[in-house]
């Protein structure tokens, strides 16, 4: 019998543990109140760009950009990446000498979006929600030179403070409302849903009966299901979906580098994604 690779073993334990949430809880159906999920289009033929290895490492962005300001942080975290100093969350903690705090909804995503667009920079694009996922991908995009973002946050004073906060660092952000969306649809390049809706225990659509055009692309960060109402809905028009599959593993695969620190090699890891997401899109993206 074939032994299976010790490395892409623990990779697989990670992911089912890492995440927002544990895999079993995603397809068990488990709800979890005001969870934020990630989900990006189906890739074929499922291969690395020739820059994937050029990605920044969670924690090595460059000094420049580091806020020394860190009073707004919690006190457990004696050390605070870029990431999540800048964002003012994080979901990943690295006990040490120090305790260390990521954010891999931010990595993720950045590793998400530079999977399937390279080097493009994201133009005009709606953003769903402005929770934990929102704030992560609103910075992500922000970090990626995004044109605008046009955010949709229903809790209009979170919606403001997310602006303000994005404002500091010369990211446009302008808030809009539901009678603003169909316009806002056709104006922009990208739709992002951080919100739950299209979750198994929240069934719908963030856009409601509105429909994306096929100029767009669309991401929603809901991956049980994988292939969302809202994803569907892109899929009939013909705009290029991405399923939260990829943040989904881009995360894992941070967290794993983090937890790993120096014992893993990182080129030795990305020689396995293509692997991981062959496997993942055969499981869950039906």
């Amino acid at each position: 019998m074939k032994k299976t690779n010790p490395l892409i073993a623990s990779f697989l334990i990670l992911i089912f543990l890492n995440s927002c949430g544990t895999i079993a809880e995603g397809l068990g159906g488990s709800k979890k109140k005001g969870s934020d999920e990630f989900l990006v289009e189906k890739k074929s033929p499922l291969v690395l760009p020739p820059s994937f290895g050029e990605l920044p490492e969670p924690g090595k962005e460059p000094e420049e950009n580091i806020i020394s300001d860190k009073k707004d942080t919690s006190d457990i975290e004696d050390i605070i990446n870029q990431s999540s100093l800048n964002i003012k969350s994080s979901n990943t903690l690295i006990f040490k000498t120090d305790i260390i705090a990521e954010n891999t909804d931010y990595t993720g995503f950045l590793r998400t979006y530079k999977f399937h667009f390279g080097k493009i920079k994201p133009k005009k694009t709606l953003v769903l929600g402005g929770g934990g996922v929102g704030r992560a991908i609103t910075f992500a995009l922000g970090s990626l030179g995004v044109e605008h973002i046009y955010l949709h946050e229903k809790n209009k004073v979170k919606g403001k403070v997310l602006r303000q906060d994005l404002g500091l660092f010369k990211i446009n952000c302008t808030l809009i409302d539901c009678n603003q969306l169909k316009k806002i649809i056709s104006q922009v390049q990208g739709i992002v849903n951080c919100t739950p809706l299209g979750h198994h225990d929240f069934p719908g659509c963030p856009l409601g009966e509105l429909m994306p055009i096929n100029n767009h692309w669309i991401f929603d960060a809901v991956y049980t299901p994988a292939k969302t109402t809202l994803l569907k809905k892109g899929e009939k028009v013909r705009a290029k979906i991405i399923s939260g599959i990829d943040l989904f593993i881009f995360q894992a695969l941070d967290a794993f580098l983090l937890f790993t620190a120096e014992r893993i090699d990182k080129n030795e890891i990305s020689k396995h994604i293509q692997f991981l997401r062959e496997y993942y899109f055969k499981v869950l993206f039906k």
